[in-house]
């Protein structure tokens, strides 16, 4: 049953709101996610009720921030919503229970099965609905968005092209065909996405590498033969296909449907500067759910794209520290499986996840994003608990 959630849970949070509108979904997308991450939650308890006090210290910390956070909150108008951040807090605090439960678990190719899945119908809509119909951009820039969401989009077809390479070793003849069809296909996803943060996520996952690996010379060559490749790949797409991604990584063109994130963060510090302990959780969703408001008859205030500033104005100096112990805690988990996990593909996974994190919280809105989020918290958690038990009982 815990394995059956855990799939359910990790198809909700590949679905976008976009998708679950075209599925007549979107009212049902939040409560049932609710229920199918309550239900694991609850089942793991019951079967594996014992916390670890050592894995339950992060989130006590967590918690405390949350509950001054709503202290301050009571000043003003809370908004039950806004506390959706408690989700992947909770991630962290069952990830012990939930491992427990499930036992054994090949967790990168579990993975790589349901990205697989999601590459492949994600290709499948772009050729059945076409790439006009899913375009989005201005000024030349032109973005082919296959599932609503590019940021997300952009997470899982990374952490698809990563894990194809990670669990090669394990597939047979079959499945490295498969895999060969979804870095062709992934790759090609990502590049007509035309969005920044996935090459920001493999920038920090190639620097985490070499930071954890005790064989830093090989990586380091490795990583060099990958961005060369890389670089290669880019070139013949803008010369022969598109070149729209090159504008986006050369900044030509920024006038797409915003004035950047240095306006919209200037704009949000400014006001927050009369707030030290911030304007409240939900401060910028409110005031952007009628519209972008003009800030000096060009410019736009637009989100922050960066959640230490969004935090920072929402819930002030407190909000910030949510944010810094939370990924100070991801980043340690992703370390310590990196360092003494047996598995490579779980090593490599780790970081992969701990790097999608932190890009994300450096250049979106990573916690908004919260079902995304939540799982990917959740699957970091497993594969901490996971390398701990085999590093304390090896086979």
């Amino acid at each position: 049953m815990a394995l059956t959630l855990l799939v359910l849970l990790a198809g909700l949070a590949m679905l976008s709101a976009d998708q679950a509108e075209r599925l007549a979904l979107t009212g049902l997308r939040m409560p049932v996610f609710l229920l199918v991450y309550l239900l694991l939650a609850g089942f793991c308890l019951a079967v594996r009720p014992r916390l670890d006090p050592d894995e339950a210290a992060a989130p006590a910390i967590l918690l405390l921030l949350v509950a001054v956070i709503a202290l301050l909150d009571l000043q003003g108008q809370v908004d039950p919503l806004d506390y959706k951040l408690l989700l992947p807090v909770l991630a962290l605090l069952i990830a012990g229970p939930v491992a427990a439960t499930l036992g054994p678990l090949d967790l990168p190719v579990l993975l790589w099965r349901l990205l697989a899945l999601y590459v492949l119908a994600a290709s499948l809509g772009v050729l059945v609905l076409g790439p006009e119909e899913l375009a989005r951009g201005a000024d030349g820039v032109r973005r082919i968005d296959a599932s609503g969401s590019l940021v997300t989009h952009g997470s899982m077809c990374v952490l698809a092209l990563g894990l194809s390479a990670m669990t090669w070793s394990r597939a047979g003849w079959f499945g490295r065909v498969l895999r060969v069809l979804v870095w062709s296909a992934g790759g090609l996803l990502l590049l007509a996405a035309a969005t920044r943060t996935p090459f920001l996520v493999l920038a920090i996952a190639a620097l985490l590498v070499l930071t954890t690996s005790r064989r830093r010379g090989r990586w380091l060559t490795a990583c060099l033969l990958l961005a060369a490749v890389g670089a290669f790949v880019l070139l013949l797409h803008t010369l022969l296909i598109d070149a729209s991604l090159w504008r986006r990584l050369t900044a030509d063109g920024p006038a797409e449907w915003s004035t950047g994130r240095t306006v919209a963060i200037a704009g949000w510090l400014e006001r927050a500067g009369d707030h030290p302990l911030g304007m409240g959780l939900g401060t910028v969703r409110a005031t952007l759910a009628e519209g972008k408001p003009s800030l000096d008859g060009e410019a736009i205030l637009d989100w922050p794209h960066n959640e230490a500033v969004r935090l920072w104005v929402e819930a002030g100096p407190v909000g910030l520290a949510f944010l810094l112990v939370l990924l100070a805690t991801l980043l340690a988990q992703a370390a310590r499986v990196a360092r003494h996990h047996p598995d490579p593909a779980a090593r490599g996974l780790a970081l992969l996840l701990a790097a999608d994190a932190l890009a994300q919280s450096m250049c979106q809105n990573w916690l908004n994003s919260v079902y995304h989020a939540t799982f990917m918290v959740l699957a970091l958690g497993l594969l901490a608990r996971q390398g701990r038990v085999l590093a304390e009982h090896p086979a």
